[in-house]
């Protein structure tokens, strides 16, 4: 396992499985023994795993710029020595500063050998020789320390590195890359420098070449236990030279780690929206996820999902009030501040090279109401498969954080939760309230409620769900988008998911779906399919798959099975055809640019969100109960969807609770629940 050098550092070992899916046509039936020859359904799971284990299956130095996967910094600079005289110059000494001497830019986007972006680095001959160590940590951050004085990565297992090079012009640079030799400090690397399988110095072409640096043969008294120069290399040309770099990796593992999704895969590191979302893993899109893998009872990887919502809640670095923010950093899903040797959750953001700075997703730094209550539905989900208390508990602090802090007594329900102001540095509670939002608190609340036999989660339930029914819009079969900071109904736009997900969390207003069919279906680039929302000042301007897999989902529950079989396979066909597709996952949006009606629009990129919508429509399964559309409808038959006290039986056994069904008036049912 990856971990940096403190012994009191563990992570969950869980080990890859996968295993076949299939299905037929969608009717709410699904179950987790799926057929294998359902192509599409299978396509869409490999492709949430090949996401899971981008920046796992291999220890990246550099793949992209600000990738979540990226370790070590190229922030040890080295040159000769200053001279004592300035103007004497030779070999030993150098007075030039190292901008004189050395460019790096970790985000060039010319003839990259692969991804968006690549390194370019040039080299002047003002000095004998000047070069760049990967280090980590980043010295830069821990003034008054030098190489060495704290750890680096265990890489312990790992073969070889590999890295892809090549020169500008004709070629001919002469470049001598290596790997540790770092001797200084408490924590020095644990192998000698080594260098290109190669030779020493390397003759770069200008055509990309792939080079390896072999770890299998280094001293008798040498190992891997400790490096902390990752990275490496030196320049002695007489002339000026320049050069790229990409795919700096270890052929070393670690697909037992805790680690959050990335939510979109992105095209280019410098357009808009791809360089601000990158690196970032949203709590909603990984939460779907963990609900899809339930569905598919990978509890392997399920379980890697939950536990990171465990330590993303308990070490946050910043709050001890067990909330989560919005979204997280993909890759390792911690760092260490080495002062004091503790840990925190990573957060996304991009690099500011005007301000030469890393700043921060403001997004993700907040903390919305929805999104908490998404990361309770999939905890909940877990713990009714697993059984193991800490996750109901985690799902009771997620929903104590909501209570204590978002609670509105004028329409009833819960305000929309806090977000980031960089610029301030502070976190400002929002006013706003939303629709969308309420349902998910009403579902995690309820489903808290029955398996704790608290009614107290049962109130609180009833609280969100009196702000739903105030935005109901009986006249014209709507439910509004929520109320605007000044208290009043925003009537702006109306989104189309509040329909089918209130039908999904609490079986009713039917009547939106008739409403998002007349005022969000969309036919657009050879797609059908439905729009983000609707407003009277706009039309719909493409197809945004996820909504259409929620509206097929809402379909199946509405016995509408033609609807839904419809489209499902237009999202298959964007599963083939849609731009950016790599014909597993699911694209956002049929278009570059949807509206939404807020600040921010949805584009084709591949969609962890929208993949598992998908499987979730495909397999007929409803995410706000964690059940199959067939069982769920069986539980509201036979009255669970009422009041009800549930009594836990638990002796070891996993799901064994016994619900007491309260019919009016009489106590006269009890169902074991499966």
């Amino acid at each position: 396992m990856k971990k940096y050098l403190l012994t009191f550092i563990q992570v969950s070992l869980i080990s890859f499985i996968f295993w076949g899916c299939g299905g037929g046509d969608s009717k709410g039936t699904g179950s987790n023994e799926v057929m294998e020859d359902d192509i599409p359904l299978r396509l869409a799971y490999e492709h949430i795993n090949e996401v899971m284990d981008k920046y796992n299956n291999s220890f990246n130095v550099y793949t992209n710029f600000v990738d979540g996967g990226n370790h070590y910094n190229p922030s040890a600079w080295m040159k000769p020595d200053p001279c004592d005289n300035n103007n004497y110059y030779n070999e030993d000494c150098c007075d030039y500063d190292y901008n004189e001497i050395l460019y790096h830019y970790s985000n060039y986007t010319s003839d990259c050998y692969s991804g968006t972006s690549c390194i370019e680095i040039s080299y002047t001959p003002l000095c004998a020789w000047a070069g760049i160590y990967y280090i980590e940590p980043e010295y830069n951050h821990y003034q008054g320390y030098d190489w060495g004085d704290f750890p680096g990565y265990n890489l312990q297992g790992a073969s070889r590195l590999t890295f892809w090079a090549k020169g500008s012009g004709y070629g001919n640079q002469k470049v001598e890359f290596f790997v540790g030799g770092i001797n200084k400090g408490e924590y020095p690397d644990t192998i000698p420098t080594i260098y290109s399988t190669e030779g020493k110095e390397v003759t770069l072409t200008n055509q990309w070449k792939k080079y390896t640096i072999d770890l299998t043969n280094i001293p008798k008294n040498s190992n891997l236990i400790n490096i902390i120069g990752g990275f490496g290399f030196v320049s002695k040309s007489y002339v000026p030279i320049t050069f790229y770099l990409d795919e700096i990796k270890y052929d070393v593992s670690f697909l037992d780690d805790l680690r959050f999704i990335r939510s979109f895969e992105t095209i280019s590191s410098t357009n808009e929206p791809d360089k601000y979302i990158t690196n970032i893993s949203y709590t909603y899109d990984n939460a779907l996820a963990l609900i899809s893998y339930i569905a598919k009872n990978d509890l392997k990887r399920a379980k890697i999902l939950a536990d990171s919502f465990l330590f993303a809640q308990k070490n946050d670095g910043t709050f001890h009030d067990n909330r989560l923010r919005n979204g997280y950093m993909s890759g390792d899903i911690y760092e260490i501040d080495q002062i004091n040797q503790t840990l925190r959750i990573r957060l996304p953001g991009t690099w500011s090279f005007e301000r030469d700075q890393f700043e921060v997703d403001e997004f993700c730094c907040g903390s919305h109401v929805g999104n908490v209550a998404w990361a309770m539905l999939a905890l909940i989900t877990y713990y009714e498969t697993v059984n193991e208390s800490k996750y109901l508990t985690s799902s009771i602090e997620l929903g104590k954080w909501i209570e204590t802090n978002k609670k509105d007594d004028n329409f009833g329900g819960y305000s929309g939760g806090y977000e980031y102001n960089s610029q301030t540095d502070e976190y400002i509670k929002v006013k706003w309230i939303s629709t969308e939002h309420n349902i998910d608190v009403y579902a995690a609340f309820e489903r808290l409620y029955r398996l704790t036999n608290n009614i107290i989660w049962h109130e609180r339930a009833l609280h969100a769900k009196q702000f739903i029914e105030n935005m109901w819009n009986e006249v014209e079969g709507h439910l509004w988008t929520g109320t605007s900071p000044d208290g009043k109904i925003n009537n702006a736009f109306i989104p189309l998911d509040v329909h089918p997900w209130a039908l999904m969390a609490l079986n009713k207003y039917n009547e939106g779906l008739s409403w998002s069919e007349q005022y969000c279906y969309t036919e657009t680039s050879s797609f059908k399919g439905f729009d983000f929302s609707y407003s009277s000042t706009t039309s719909p301007d493409g197809v945004w798959f996820e909504g259409t897999a929620q509206m097929a989902l809402a379909y199946q529950i509405n016995s509408e099975y033609t609807k839904a079989n419809n489209y499902i396979k237009e999202i298959e066909k964007a599963q083939e055809y849609a731009p950016n597709t790599n014909g597993k996952g699911i694209v956002a949006a049929s278009i570059d640019g949807l509206t939404t009606g807020i600040s921010w629009n949805y584009y084709s990129r591949l969609h962890i969100g929208a993949t598992a919508w998908y499987i979730f429509a495909k397999l007929g399964y409803n995410p706000y109960w964690g059940l199959f559309i067939d069982e769920w409808k069986e539980q509201l038959n036979d009255g669970v969807n009422t009041e009800k006290v549930y009594v836990n039986t638990n002796k070891g056994k996993v799901n064994s609770s016994l619900i007491l069904t309260k019919l009016p008036k009489i106590w006269d049912k009890s169902k074991r629940q499966n």
